[in-house]
Protein backbone atom coordinates (compact mmCIF):
# COMPACT_ATOMS: atom_id res chain seq x y z
CA UNK A 1 0.00 0.00 0.00
CA UNK A 2 1.27 3.43 -0.91
CA UNK A 3 1.97 6.11 1.64
CA UNK A 4 -1.12 8.02 0.49
CA UNK A 5 -3.44 5.06 1.10
CA UNK A 6 -1.78 4.34 4.44
CA UNK A 7 -2.40 7.94 5.50
CA UNK A 8 -6.01 7.66 4.36
CA UNK A 9 -6.50 4.50 6.41
CA UNK A 10 -5.15 6.29 9.48
CA UNK A 11 -7.47 9.23 8.84
CA UNK A 12 -10.51 7.00 8.34
CA UNK A 13 -9.80 5.30 11.66
CA UNK A 14 -10.18 8.66 13.42
CA UNK A 15 -13.61 9.59 12.10
CA UNK A 16 -15.36 8.26 15.21
CA UNK A 17 -12.90 10.19 17.36
CA UNK A 18 -13.52 13.36 15.34
CA UNK A 19 -17.31 12.98 15.62
CA UNK A 20 -17.25 12.48 19.39
CA UNK A 21 -14.77 15.30 19.97
CA UNK A 22 -16.98 17.69 18.03
CA UNK A 23 -20.17 16.39 19.63
CA UNK A 24 -18.78 16.62 23.17
CA UNK A 25 -16.22 19.35 22.58
CA UNK A 26 -16.80 20.91 26.02
CA UNK A 27 -15.11 17.86 27.57
CA UNK A 28 -12.11 17.62 25.22
CA UNK A 29 -8.68 18.33 26.69
CA UNK A 30 -5.27 18.33 25.06
CA UNK A 31 -4.31 15.23 27.02
CA UNK A 32 -7.37 13.28 25.89
CA UNK A 33 -6.92 14.42 22.29
CA UNK A 34 -3.24 13.47 22.10
CA UNK A 35 -3.71 10.06 23.73
CA UNK A 36 -6.75 9.28 21.60
CA UNK A 37 -5.03 10.27 18.36
CA UNK A 38 -1.95 8.25 19.29
CA UNK A 39 -4.04 5.16 20.00
CA UNK A 40 -5.86 5.51 16.68
CA UNK A 41 -2.58 5.79 14.75
CA UNK A 42 -1.07 2.80 16.58
CA UNK A 43 -4.21 0.69 16.15
CA UNK A 44 -4.59 1.38 12.43
CA UNK A 45 -0.86 0.88 11.81
CA UNK A 46 -0.90 -2.48 13.59
CA UNK A 47 -4.04 -3.40 11.66
CA UNK A 48 -2.25 -2.69 8.38
CA UNK A 49 0.74 -4.79 9.42
CA UNK A 50 -1.42 -7.65 10.72
CA UNK A 51 -3.61 -7.76 7.61
CA UNK A 52 -0.47 -8.09 5.46
CA UNK A 53 1.03 -10.80 7.68
CA UNK A 54 -2.19 -12.82 8.01
CA UNK A 55 -4.31 -12.13 4.91
CA UNK A 56 -6.44 -15.22 5.57
CA UNK A 57 -7.84 -13.75 8.81
CA UNK A 58 -11.06 -11.69 8.45
CA UNK A 59 -10.33 -7.96 8.32
CA UNK A 60 -12.86 -7.31 11.06
CA UNK A 61 -10.37 -8.65 13.61
CA UNK A 62 -7.79 -6.06 12.57
CA UNK A 63 -9.80 -3.06 11.37
CA UNK A 64 -13.17 -3.02 13.15
CA UNK A 65 -12.85 -4.62 16.57
CA UNK A 66 -9.65 -2.79 17.67
CA UNK A 67 -10.88 0.67 16.65
CA UNK A 68 -14.24 0.04 18.33
CA UNK A 69 -12.39 -0.87 21.53
CA UNK A 70 -10.28 2.29 21.31
CA UNK A 71 -13.37 4.44 20.70
CA UNK A 72 -15.20 2.80 23.60
CA UNK A 73 -12.35 3.24 26.07
CA UNK A 74 -11.41 6.80 25.12
CA UNK A 75 -14.99 8.07 24.89
CA UNK A 76 -15.65 6.70 28.37
CA UNK A 77 -12.58 8.61 29.60
CA UNK A 78 -13.75 11.71 27.76
CA UNK A 79 -17.17 11.71 29.44
CA UNK A 80 -16.13 10.14 32.77
CA UNK A 81 -18.60 7.32 32.37
CA UNK A 82 -18.66 3.52 32.19
CA UNK A 83 -17.24 1.87 29.08
CA UNK A 84 -20.26 -0.39 28.80
CA UNK A 85 -22.43 2.65 28.10
CA UNK A 86 -20.17 3.85 25.31
CA UNK A 87 -19.77 0.47 23.60
CA UNK A 88 -23.12 0.69 21.72
CA UNK A 89 -22.24 4.26 20.75
CA UNK A 90 -18.88 3.15 19.36
CA UNK A 91 -20.47 0.29 17.40
CA UNK A 92 -23.14 2.63 16.02
CA UNK A 93 -20.57 5.23 14.96
CA UNK A 94 -18.46 2.59 13.23
CA UNK A 95 -21.52 1.40 11.32
CA UNK A 96 -22.47 5.01 10.50
CA UNK A 97 -18.95 5.65 9.22
CA UNK A 98 -19.18 2.66 6.91
CA UNK A 99 -22.61 3.74 5.67
CA UNK A 100 -21.36 7.24 4.90
CA UNK A 101 -18.26 5.71 3.34
CA UNK A 102 -20.37 3.53 1.05
CA UNK A 103 -22.43 6.54 -0.06
CA UNK A 104 -19.30 8.60 -0.62
CA UNK A 105 -17.81 5.68 -2.54
CA UNK A 106 -20.70 5.73 -5.02
CA UNK A 107 -20.34 9.51 -5.43
CA UNK A 108 -16.56 9.19 -5.79
CA UNK A 109 -16.99 6.59 -8.52
CA UNK A 110 -19.29 8.96 -10.43
CA UNK A 111 -16.85 11.84 -9.97
CA UNK A 112 -13.91 9.73 -11.14
CA UNK A 113 -15.82 8.69 -14.24
CA UNK A 114 -16.86 12.23 -15.10
CA UNK A 115 -13.37 13.68 -14.58
CA UNK A 116 -10.26 12.89 -16.56
CA UNK A 117 -8.76 9.63 -15.17
CA UNK A 118 -5.26 10.59 -16.29
CA UNK A 119 -5.55 14.00 -14.61
CA UNK A 120 -6.61 12.40 -11.33
CA UNK A 121 -3.76 9.89 -11.46
CA UNK A 122 -1.22 12.63 -12.02
CA UNK A 123 -2.72 14.87 -9.31
CA UNK A 124 -2.79 12.32 -6.47
CA UNK A 125 -0.09 9.89 -7.60
CA UNK A 126 -2.37 6.83 -7.73
CA UNK A 127 -2.84 4.56 -10.72
CA UNK A 128 -5.49 2.02 -9.73
CA UNK A 129 -9.12 3.06 -10.23
CA UNK A 130 -10.08 1.47 -6.90
CA UNK A 131 -7.36 3.46 -5.13
CA UNK A 132 -8.57 6.68 -6.72
CA UNK A 133 -12.16 5.98 -5.63
CA UNK A 134 -10.93 5.23 -2.10
CA UNK A 135 -8.97 8.48 -2.03
CA UNK A 136 -11.93 10.57 -3.19
CA UNK A 137 -14.36 8.83 -0.82
CA UNK A 138 -12.07 9.36 2.18
CA UNK A 139 -11.58 13.04 1.36
CA UNK A 140 -15.31 13.64 0.86
CA UNK A 141 -16.15 11.88 4.12
CA UNK A 142 -14.20 14.38 6.21
CA UNK A 143 -16.54 17.39 5.79
CA UNK A 144 -19.58 15.12 6.14
CA UNK A 145 -18.35 13.81 9.50
CA UNK A 146 -17.58 17.34 10.68
CA UNK A 147 -21.07 18.56 9.72
CA UNK A 148 -22.74 15.56 11.38
CA UNK A 149 -20.69 16.16 14.51
CA UNK A 150 -21.73 19.82 14.64
CA UNK A 151 -25.39 18.91 14.17
CA UNK A 152 -25.10 16.21 16.82
CA UNK A 153 -23.53 18.68 19.25
CA UNK A 154 -26.63 20.85 19.32
CA UNK A 155 -28.88 17.86 19.95
CA UNK A 156 -26.55 16.36 22.59
CA UNK A 157 -26.54 19.66 24.50
CA UNK A 158 -30.34 19.95 24.32
CA UNK A 159 -30.94 16.46 25.72
CA UNK A 160 -28.03 16.65 28.23
CA UNK A 161 -26.60 13.39 26.90
CA UNK A 162 -23.32 13.76 28.80
CA UNK A 163 -25.10 14.23 32.12
CA UNK A 164 -27.25 11.17 31.45
CA UNK A 165 -24.22 9.01 30.63
CA UNK A 166 -22.38 10.20 33.72
CA UNK A 167 -25.29 9.52 36.06
CA UNK A 168 -26.42 6.20 34.57
CA UNK A 169 -25.96 3.19 36.84
CA UNK A 170 -24.58 -0.10 35.57
CA UNK A 171 -25.09 -3.48 37.23
CA UNK A 172 -22.78 -6.48 37.19
CA UNK A 173 -25.32 -8.38 35.09
CA UNK A 174 -25.01 -5.73 32.38
CA UNK A 175 -21.27 -6.35 32.13
CA UNK A 176 -21.77 -10.12 32.00
CA UNK A 177 -24.39 -9.77 29.27
CA UNK A 178 -22.11 -7.64 27.12
CA UNK A 179 -19.11 -9.93 27.67
CA UNK A 180 -21.09 -13.04 26.73
CA UNK A 181 -22.44 -11.28 23.65
CA UNK A 182 -18.95 -10.24 22.56
CA UNK A 183 -17.63 -13.75 23.09
CA UNK A 184 -20.53 -15.16 21.07
CA UNK A 185 -19.88 -12.69 18.25
CA UNK A 186 -16.15 -13.45 18.15
CA UNK A 187 -16.78 -17.21 18.23
CA UNK A 188 -19.32 -16.94 15.42
CA UNK A 189 -16.90 -14.92 13.28
CA UNK A 190 -14.15 -17.45 13.93
CA UNK A 191 -16.36 -20.43 13.06
CA UNK A 192 -17.54 -18.72 9.86
CA UNK A 193 -13.97 -17.94 8.84
CA UNK A 194 -12.84 -21.48 9.72
CA UNK A 195 -15.71 -22.95 7.72
CA UNK A 196 -14.85 -20.84 4.70
CA UNK A 197 -11.20 -21.88 4.96
CA UNK A 198 -12.18 -25.56 5.13
CA UNK A 199 -14.45 -25.27 2.09
CA UNK A 200 -11.67 -23.53 0.18
CA UNK A 201 -9.21 -26.30 1.02
CA UNK A 202 -11.69 -29.02 -0.01
CA UNK A 203 -12.33 -27.23 -3.30
CA UNK A 204 -8.59 -26.96 -3.95
CA UNK A 205 -8.15 -30.68 -3.23
CA UNK A 206 -10.92 -31.50 -5.68
CA UNK A 207 -9.28 -29.41 -8.40
CA UNK A 208 -5.81 -30.92 -7.81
Amino acid sequence: MSAVLLALSLISGGYEMLFLMIGFREYVTWRIAIIWLSLVIITMSLGEVASNLWPQVPLAYFWIIPIVCVTTFMSSRLLYTQWILMLPVAIFLNALKRLVGAIMGVIAKAVAQSASPMLLRQAIGLHSTADINLFLASIMMLPVIIILGMLAHRWLVQVSAADFLQRARVNISDYLLVIFFLLFTLLRMFLRWNGQSMRKRIWQLRLS
